[in-house]
């Protein structure tokens, strides 16, 4: 799932914290967490670069636009990503600096 840091932002850095720590319970729930947003965002409705491009522009990121022959999602794919990662409370965050 490349591009998953980029879109999720902290929660894969305690994915990563978690199983350093040996914190086997939060571990599991946040590799889930991260599986199911993977799923949401990578497999559903496109390729990952124009996926991750689109969801990173959702959240106020910088990632551009993805390169032909590549397209952006449709305006419907576009508003299921949106309620995917409104869904998994990343919306309304502040960007990481």
């Amino acid at each position: 799932m490349d591009g998953l840091i980029q879109v999720a932002g902290r929660p894969p850095v305690e994915l990563y914290e978690a199983a350093i720590a040996g914190d086997v319970a939060r571990g599991v729930r946040l590799q889930r967490e991260m599986f199911l947003l993977g799923e949401i965002i990578y497999t559903r409705d496109g390729t990952t670069p124009a996926t991750t491009k689109d969801a990173m522009r959702l959240l106020g990121r910088p990632g551009g636009w993805p390169r032909a022959p590549l397209q952006p999602l449709s305006p419907p794919k576009l508003a299921r990503m949106e309620a995917a990662l409104r869904e998994f409370g990343l919306l309304g965050l502040r960007p990481l600096p």
